[in-house]
């Protein structure tokens, strides 16, 4: 009797430690328990939302919306096309073109070497930076 005793004590006991290293007051389904950790992915996230928030134009009512953006070598920018007229993204130097998009469509290019890059709407603006034109900087 006394050793079925010790054996259901020692049982109890390891079920006990176990129970307890599985579990914890401040656990989430789905949240990791470091707070470092939690830190580091909510800064993460809104660094990478802070860049796409960053790394748009707006093509509408006849201009980009900003006209200057600064982006780093290897990051995309993404048009908008926003407006009710049709526009272009179209490259001062012929590199990259739109062709002609409607309201509600999205452009995208990577710059991939650091410079200054012209680009304008072929229908409302002009290579030299007259009407409806913008400027990337990538450094």
């Amino acid at each position: 009797m006394a050793r079925q005793a010790r054996i259901s004590l020692i049982l109890v006991a390891t079920l006990s430690l176990f129970g307890a290293a599985c579990s914890s007051s401040n656990e989430t389904a789905g949240t990791p328990t470091n707070g470092a950790t939690t830190a580091a992915a909510t800064t993460a996230a809104a660094t990478t939302a802070a860049a796409v928030a960053t790394n748009s134009v707006d093509a509408a009512d006849f201009n980009f919306k900003p006209a200057a953006i600064t982006v780093k070598a290897g990051d995309t920018v993404t048009w908008h096309f926003v407006g009710a007229s049709p526009h272009t993204v179209t490259a001062a130097d012929k590199s990259y073109d739109s062709k002609v998009l409607n309201k509600g469509a999205t452009y995208t290019h990577m710059y991939a070497t650091a410079g200054t890059y012209q680009y304008y709407c072929t229908l409302h603006g002009n290579a030299t930076g007259g009407g409806m034109a913008g400027t990337v900087t990538v450094t």
